[in-house]
């Protein structure tokens, strides 16, 4: 399972919001938020990424992101897989992700267990 993390930036004076995503490379993309309910993180999937005017919207680790699905080739570190993101105006936009394993995080970083 993959995740994408990225800067969507919008340089246009209307909102926008990214309401699908469709790739070549995978058999699905889903965006999803992480939420903490009850001390547990869950991942919700969520409709739309809405991204302000002169704003942006930052997918990242413990926040927005996006699930990539079933790659349908295997991915190398230094690949690059293109997203189509599909916005609420009809248009798409194209986005390169850059492959990196683990995006630079230590699997054992930010998992304490806070006891209360």
């Amino acid at each position: 399972m993959l995740a994408g993390y990225a800067t969507l930036r919008n340089s246009g004076s209307e909102a926008v919001s990214v309401i699908g995503i469709d790739s070549n490379a995978f058999e699905s993309v889903e965006m999803h938020r992480t939420e903490e309910v009850d001390g547990v993180s869950r991942m919700r999937p969520v409709a739309a990424i809405e991204i302000p005017p002169g704003g942006e919207a930052v997918l990242e680790p413990g926040g927005l992101h996006l699930m990539l699905i079933q790659p349908r080739q295997p991915l190398a570190e230094g690949d690059t897989v293109i997203l189509r993101l599909r916005l609420t105006d009809g248009r798409t936009v194209d986005a390169a992700f850059p492959v990196q394993r683990n995006a630079g995080e230590d699997p054992h970083a930010g998992h304490g267990h806070h006891h209360h």
